[in-house]
């Protein structure tokens, strides 16, 4: 909502009663306590707050007080009362819809992101809303926004959809140890690819597992993971992709995957860290929702905090009906060495690429699988046979039963 910032002199010739319903109406709590004096004293501070919050960042501003608008309708009568006064919608309000992820904020308030990343874009709710709606940071957001208006952040009316359920549905989901169960099938990423059908003959890609991608200066692996996440959205999973240090050229690529995703270049680490979290969080209130997904980290050496490392790996997992599935790639030659050991320590398969003729291919005479747990494996007969022959291996068969195979 709009106001005019008046100057003093302009809020002295208002008369009292007048002066206490425009108290009211900006924010000021119990004006009818305050002498004339004293009120105006109020309203002129308040009026230098609102001023001062529309020339503030966004990220910078709390939401507090300003986002409580919800959708009553979809919230059960004897939950009401834990959501605070709901608002009505300001009038000729222009009520735009949004999809995003939840993370909180200072105060108990909370944003919600399209992206990962904190971005301009990002829409206020606030602390009443954040507890009544049971929000956990990486819960799936969809609703209606009102947009900003003078450099003002976007403020979220309805909240339609948790997690893929109707608001009044919501209830977070408590996901213990012992649900967790061994995966059993195995993800397909054959293709015409000749850097994929590799990598599906290197890794035990199945469901729960935890992969990472290892590769030096000589190469980058930006845009086999890309090829990796379109494969995967192909096959109908869930992806959630990050990409970390990637050119500011590649992000409208990056940002037209389905799944939520984040690209930025020479960012602050708290800022890698914070979307390190937030995508793995998300990823686990899919799995929750009985949904399988792909979880890809690109250039991870960009989280220099080895216990997030572990802890982004650590993700996978397989539960009744959901699952996540690891992909992490890093630069061996950049990524501090204990983040480096630590992420190789905690994975099942560690897959080494390397640049050939201007592309990457799998280096099979340094990549490992873990052999505890897993039934699939071919990495220890793909290192005694020369790279050309598992290349052409590679190129000849249509599926990766056939190569297994011919190599049986």
């Amino acid at each position: 909502m709009e106001f005019k910032i008046y100057t003093m002199a302009e809020i002295r010739a208002i008369p009292i009663s007048d002066l206490r319903e425009f108290a009211k109406e900006i924010g000021v709590r119990a004006p009818t306590t305050y002498t004339k004096e004293a009120l105006e004293n109020a309203v002129f501070d308040r009026l230098q707050e609102i001023d001062s919050r529309r020339k503030t960042p966004a990220e910078l501003m709390s939401p507090r007080a300003r986002a409580g608008i919800i959708n009553k309708s979809l919230v059960p009568e004897e939950e009401r009362s834990k959501y605070g006064p709901f608002k009505q919608l300001p009038k000729h309000a222009e009520v735009e819809k949004f999809v995003g992820w939840f993370r909180p904020y200072s105060g108990g308030d909370g944003i919600v992101s399209r992206k990962f990343l904190p971005k301009e874009d990002d829409l206020f709710i606030s602390q009443s809303f954040v507890l009544g709606a049971k929000l956990e940071m990486g819960d799936k957001l969809e609703g209606d926004y009102i947009a900003g208006k003078d450099g003002a952040p976007g403020v979220v009316a309805h909240l339609m959809k948790v997690n893929g359920r109707q608001l009044s549905d919501h209830r977070a989901a408590d996901v213990f140890h012992s649900e967790r169960k061994r995966p059993t099938r195995l993800m397909d990423i054959w293709s015409s690819d000749s850097a994929l059908r590799s990598f599906a003959l290197a890794a035990p890609i199945a469901y729960g597992s935890r992969i990472f991608l290892s590769h030096g200066s000589d190469c980058s692996l930006t845009d086999f993971s890309l090829r990796l996440a379109t494969s995967l959205e192909a096959k109908n999973l869930e992806v959630l992709a990050l990409f970390l240090n990637a050119l500011p050229e590649r992000e409208a690529e990056i940002d037209a995957l389905k799944g939520g995703s984040a690209c930025s270049f020479d960012i602050p680490e708290k800022c890698a860290r914070y979307a390190a979290e937030m995508i793995c969080e998300a990823a686990f209130r899919m799995a929750e929702e009985g949904k399988d997904v792909a979880l890809i980290v690109d250039n991870l050496e960009a989280v220099a905090d080895f216990d997030l490392v572990r802890r982004i790996l650590g993700a996978a997992c397989a539960l009744e009906k959901g699952s996540i599935t690891v992909f992490a790639s890093a630069n061996e030659d950049i990524m501090e060495r204990r983040a480096f050991k630590t992420a190789e320590s905690v994975s099942d398969a560690s897959v080494r690429f390397k640049a050939t003729r201007g592309d990457v291919a799998v280096d099979f005479k340094q990549s490992s699988v873990k052999s505890g747990g897993m039934d699939w494996s071919l990495l220890d007969r793909l290192r005694e046979i020369d790279g050309e022959a598992v290349s052409a291996i590679v190129r000849n068969c249509s599926t990766r039963e056939q190569a297994e195979n011919v190599l049986k």
